[in-house]
């Protein structure tokens, strides 16, 4: 049912973010454009240097730029406000009658919201990288990679396997840590905002929004406290003992995927509680 819940979930936010993410690859494509008649690639320029023709090229391309990099900006604002607009209006709102309705779990309902959320940052970052290589790349630079890239490629599996046996554990174990801590870091920060918003549903049911900005901002100052104290406390038992860079590296990784999945756990308690047994839909 969780994949079902997906697709059905895929399908509704597609709508949204297909369309803003050709207007941002359509953006970077007439900035390209724009960058090429102004002598990008080459020093070729269609209009010599101090004709008006080109000084409104100029001026156009710098108009073009701006919006592009707006857009970007926009892109990731507007796809994080898709990702709560998406929660609250299908779970806590009208649309909530039919859903709760649904042979599935509450926990579903969020683990659903909480894997397509994840899976669209991974696409809106994909989109950034994609435009701006659109924008940026030129011949000499896939001539480079080509050149490159398998060379480098090559050398860096070659140094691997030449270092010592316990460094290989240790850089592997670093990687493991840090692709971790992003996915927890990542889930924990989405699920945070939907915590916000159960709280404002359950704390009022005229202003339910306002609660939750007001959730979100005693919540996030408390997060703060706490991560002083927290640090504090790490500092003074580091004193207390001797570890090598490297191992200190490790316990930082590891301490801070735990902090991010306690977080995390608590959130996701504090949302399925409300969906459980405190959601009011009137």
């Amino acid at each position: 049912m969780l994949v079902k819940l997906m697709k059905y979930e895929f399908k509704a936010t597609a709508r949204m973010f297909l369309p803003m993410y050709l207007i941002i690859l359509a953006l970077a494509l007439i900035n390209r454009l724009f960058m090429e008649l102004n002598g990008y690639s080459t020093s070729f320029r269609i209009f010599p240097e101090n004709d008006m023709i080109q000084s409104i090229l100029s001026i156009l391309t710098g108009a073009t730029m701006t919006i592009y990099i707006l857009g970007l900006i926009a892109m990731f604002f507007i796809s994080f406000i898709i990702f709560v607009y998406r929660f609250y209006k299908n779970l806590m709102c009208d649309e909530g009658y039919l859903m709760m309705t649904l042979p599935v779990k509450p926990s579903q309902h969020i683990w659903a919201k909480l894997h397509t959320s994840m899976i669209w940052s991974v696409a809106t970052i994909l989109v950034f990288i994609l435009s701006l290589f659109i924008l940026l790349l030129n011949g000499d630079g896939i001539q480079w990679m080509v050149q490159n890239l398998p060379f480098l490629f090559h050398n860096l599996i070659k140094g691997f396997f030449e270092t010592e046996l316990i460094t290989q554990f240790h850089l592997v174990f670093f990687i493991i840590e840090f692709i971790v801590l992003l996915v927890v870091s990542n889930y924990s920060g989405i699920v945070f905002y939907y915590a916000c918003l159960a709280l404002g549903h359950r704390l009022s049911k005229k202003h339910k929004i306002l609660y939750a900005i007001g959730a979100y901002l005693v919540i996030s100052f408390v997060m703060q406290i706490v991560a002083l104290i927290l640090m504090m406390f790490a500092g003074i038992f580091l004193e207390s003992i001797v570890l090598s860079p490297t191992a200190l590296g490790h316990l930082i990784m590891i301490g801070s995927i735990i902090l991010s999945a306690a977080e995390f756990v608590l959130f996701f308690f504090i949302t399925h509680s409300t969906l459980s047994k405190h959601l009011n839909l009137e």
